[in-house]
């Protein structure tokens, strides 16, 4: 089971959200876009960005002073902002968890109607698969 990020629309815009495998929770919410392409793009620029550290800044919320992450690209603009946590700790492992895991977090498009979406998720797990099978045997075979 992998990370997701999820596409989804609010209205005429667009925005992403990366969920967690295990706790089903939301770790990420991107920005709103304009277009589908735009938070398509904005999504790979977060699996991108999302293994340098130097791309996460550590905040404290002004209201609750709980502690929260943005993910931001190599030009500073906010890409993604994480919920609130309880702790700096927490904020830390879900930073890590995000670093290790966005890169192969498979996309959902949840705009798209349900009998679409469930096929475009069929096909992702199908060409994972068979891309997984094609890396083992030619490591096998060397």
């Amino acid at each position: 089971m992998r990370d997701r990020f999820e596409l989804r629309n609010c209205g005429d815009r667009f925005f992403f959200i990366l969920r967690d495998a295990v706790s089903r929770e939301v770790i990420l919410t991107g920005e709103l876009y304009a277009t589908k392409t735009a938070a398509l793009q904005a999504i790979e620029a977060a699996r991108v960005n999302a293994a340098l550290d130097r791309r996460y800044l550590r905040k404290v919320s002004s209201s609750s002073g709980r502690p929260y992450f943005v993910l931001c690209s190599a030009s500073q603009e906010v890409l993604a902002t994480s919920r609130i946590y309880a702790t700096a700790l927490l904020r830390n492992r879900a930073i890590a968890a995000v670093k290790a895991n966005a890169r192969r977090a498979m996309v959902e498009d949840e705009t798209l109607p349900r009998v679409r979406r469930f096929a475009s998720s069929q096909a992702a797990a199908a060409s994972d698969t068979l891309a997984e099978n094609s890396r083992a045997a030619h490591s096998s075979a060397a």
